[in-house]
């Protein structure tokens, strides 16, 4: 689980030090994931790959239908569905695959990240992650 762990801290902290960009984690009983806000007040989930690297998503109002995030990744080789390293540009791409295959979906989008928050079950283990 190590070398998970230590991708999901690498895109935090990354997005952390990039301006407009806000990490946040969560390191409580064995599970570390994370979030990030986007400057287009976006969030974007940020979990272990199945077997290695982060896997990132585009948080939306839950439903039945369309669950509450999609992947980030669109549907290519399974290798790019993960993140072994990040730079802004990808980050960026990210976002917008996101949002395209939420649009795909009908997804209804959160208003803003202060709505995700509103509702996010566990918003008193979240963690800033400073740069």
């Amino acid at each position: 689980m190590g070398g998970q762990r230590e991708s999901v801290e690498r895109v935090l902290k990354f997005a952390a030090k990039q301006k407009g960009y806000k990490a946040y984690v969560v390191d409580k009983d064995g599970y570390y994931y994370g979030y990030i806000i986007t400057p287009r007040d976006n969030v974007l989930a940020v979990s272990n790959a199945e077997f290695w690297g982060a896997f990132i998503s585009l948080q939306y109002v839950p439903s039945r239908s369309t669950g509450s995030g999609c992947s980030c990744h669109g549907n290519g080789n399974y290798g790019e569905h993960y993140v072994l390293d990040v730079d802004l540009d990808k980050l960026i791409a990210l976002e917008d695959e996101g949002l395209r295959y939420a649009n795909k979906l009908k997804a209804k989008r959160y208003e803003n990240s202060n709505e995700w928050l509103n509702h996010y079950w566990q918003k008193d283990e979240l963690r800033e992650v400073t740069a």
